[in-house]
C-alpha cells in the first residue's frame, strides 16, 4: 500500500549548499537518502520515507513494515528547493538515479518486505522491474552505484572482488562482467564485509568508472571516499578531509547519496548525514555540496567538495557504550552499547582525550527499567589532571521505564597542555541501566 508521503519540503540555501535538517524519532516516519538528477529541464530526486526501529525491536510482522521509495521533482528557488510533486513507487531502500541516454533511472535495493532483492524504475516510462542476476552463486548486497554504460545501466556491485553490472532496462535480467580480485579489501570488524562499499551514482569517463563511496568503519561511523576502475577493473581509492566539516558538525554517518550536473553548469554532490546508526532518536541532514571535477588524471579523477559555508572549527565526538572503560560487570548490547544490572559502579570512564578550547554541549544516550521518578545514577564531565578528576559539571540519571532517551548539557572547555577531558556514567545498583552513547559537539 503506498504511503501518503508529505509534499511541502523544503532544501534550505547554506550559502553554496542546499540543506535539508529532520529530528526523526524511531516509530515515526521521515524521509532521508535523497539521490537527485538533472532531467528534463528540472531536478529530480528518489529518496527513502520510512519509520526506524529500535537495535532490539526488529520488526516481527514484515508486511507491516514502512519503507517506501519516493519519487520528487523540484522547483530551483533563490533561497532554496521547492517540491513540486511526488510518488510512492514501492517497497524499497537507499536508492541511487543516474541517466541512461535520455531516461532518468532509479536503482534500489527492496525492503524487509518487498518480493525482490532489486529493482530499477524508469521516471519516464513508470515503469518498475525487479532486477534477476543471471548467476547462481551471486549474492545481491545492497549499495550498487548505477550508471550510463554507453547507452546500457551499469552497476558497480563491490570492490571485493571488483564487479560490474549490466543489466537491461527492458527486462531487468543482468549479466556480471568478469569479476576482478581487489587489491585494498579490509574487513570490518562487526560483520567481517569489506569497510570499503558503494555510495553514489557512478561517472564513466571514457572506460574508467569513479565516483564516492563510503566506508563502513562501524555500524555507526561511516566515511566517505572517492574510488576508480580503470578499464581493466583495477581499483582506485582515496581518503581525503574534504568532508571532514561534515563529521564536525556532529555527524559520525556521512554517506554519499549522488552526483550531478545543474542547468547552470554546476555539479553537486549529495550526502546523507546522520549521528549514528538508525536505531535511535536523532538528527538527519541531507547535503548538496557544490564539487570540481578534475578528470586529467588518467587513473584517477579528483573530486573536490567545497565545504567553505561549514564552521571550520566545529567540533564532535561520538563516544559508544561499548567502547569506553567499565568498572562494573556488564555485557554488550546492539549496536555499541553497554548494559548493567542492578551493579552499583561506573558503567563507562575516559577517554582521556584533548578538547579544542570552545563550548560543547554533552550528550548521554540511556536506558533504565526504573520509574521515571526513580534517581538510578548520574552523569558528569570531568577535566582530569595526572591522579586528580575536577568534575566540571554533574547531572543525576532517572528511570525511563524502559524508553531510550538522551540527557546533555553546555559546558566550556579550554584545556592547560596537562589537561584531559574524561566522561563518565555511574549507577546506583538499583535498575538495568544501558548506555548507548556520550556525544561531545561544539555550540
Amino acid at each position: 500500500m503506498a504511503a501518503k508521503v508529505p509534499l511541502s519540503i523544503r532544501f534550505r540555501r547554506e550559502g553554496s549548499a542546499f540543506v535539508l535538517r529532520t529530528h526523526a524519532v524511531c516509530g515515526s516516519p521521515f524521509e532521508c537518502f535523497f539521490a537527485f538528477i538533472n532531467w528534463q529541464g528540472a531536478l529530480w530526486s528518489a529518496s527513502r520515507y520510512h519509520v526506524m526501529f529500535g537495535p532490539e525491536d526488529w520488526p516481527e510482522d514484515k508486511s507491516a513494515y514502512l519503507s517506501r521509495i519516493v519519487i520528487r521533482r523540484w522547483r530551483r528557488e533563490d533561497d532554496g528547493l521547492v517540491c513540486e510533486s511526488a510518488l510512492d513507487i514501492g517497497s524499497g531502500n537507499d536508492p541511487r538515479v543516474t541517466h541512461v541516454g535520455d531516461r532518468a533511472i532509479v536503482l534500489f535495493r527492496g525492503a524487509l518486505n518487498s518480493e525482490h532483492p532489486y529493482y530499477i524504475y524508469d521516471i519516464g516510462r513508470e515503469r518498475l522491474l525487479p532486477v534477476l542476476v543471471r548467476d547462481p552463486w551471486f549474492t545481491y548486497g545492497k549499495n550498487w552505484m548505477p550508471f550510463d554504460n554507453n547507452g546500457r545501466l551499469g552497476a558497480v556491485h563491490g570492490f571485493d572482488p571488483n564487479q560490474v553490472l549490466d543489466i537491461d532496462l527492458e527486462t531487468g535480467l543482468a549479466e556480471l562482467e568478469q569479476a576482478k580480485p581487489g587489491g585494498f579489501a579490509p574487513r570490518a570488524p562487526h560483520d567481517n564485509f569489506n569497510m570499503m562499499r558503494g555510495g553514489a551514482n557512478a561517472l564513466n569517463r571514457n572506460g574508467i568508472l569513479y565516483g564516492f563511496g563510503h566506508a563502513t568503519i562501524t555500524p555507526s561511523h561511516h566515511y566517505p571516499f572517492q574510488w576508480s576502475l580503470n578499464a581493466e577493473r583495477e581499483s582506485c581509492f582515496r581518503l581525503d578531509n574534504d568532508v571532514e566539516a561534515l563529521s564536525r558538525l556532529g555527524f559520525s554517518i556521512v554517506d554519499p547519496t549522488c552526483l550531478f550536473s545543474t542547468d547552470d553548469g554546476g555539479t553537486f554532490a549529495g550526502f546523507c548525514c546522520s549521528e549514528r546508526d538508525w536505531f535511535y532518536d536523532q538528527s538527519f541532514a541531507e547535503i548538496l555540496l557544490p564539487v570540481n571535477i578534475n578528470d586529467t588524471h588518467l587513473s584517477m579523477p579528483r573530486i573536490a567538495i567545497d565545504t567553505s559555508g561549514f564552521q571550520a572549527n566545529a567540533y564532535s565526538k561520538l563516544m559508544l557504550g561499548e567502547r569506553l572503560r567499565h568498572q562494573v560487570e556488564s555485557d554488550v548490547v546492539p549496536y555499541g552499547g553497554r548494559r548493567v544490572s542492578h551493579r552499583e559502579g561506573f558503567v563507562a570512564f575516559g577517554q582521556y582525550g584533548y578538547l579544542p578550547p570552545n563550548r560543547y554541549t554533552v550528550a548521554y544516550r540511556y536506558q533504565s527499567d526504573a520509574p521515571s521518578e526513580q534517581p538510578i545514577g548520574w552523569a558528569d564531565f570531568c577535566v582530569c589532571r595526572p591522579n586528580e578528576c575536577l568534575p566540571a559539571h554533574t547531572i543525576q540519571l532517572s528511570g525511563t521505564g524502559g524508553r531510550t532517551v538522551r540527557v546533555s548539557f553546555d559546558v566550556s572547555v579550554n584545556l592547560a597542555d596537562d589537561e584531559r577531558f574524561e566522561a563518565r556514567v555511574y549507577s546506583h545498583g538499583t535498575s538495568v541501566l544501558t548506555l548507548h552513547d556520550i556525544t561531545i559537539t561544539s555550540k
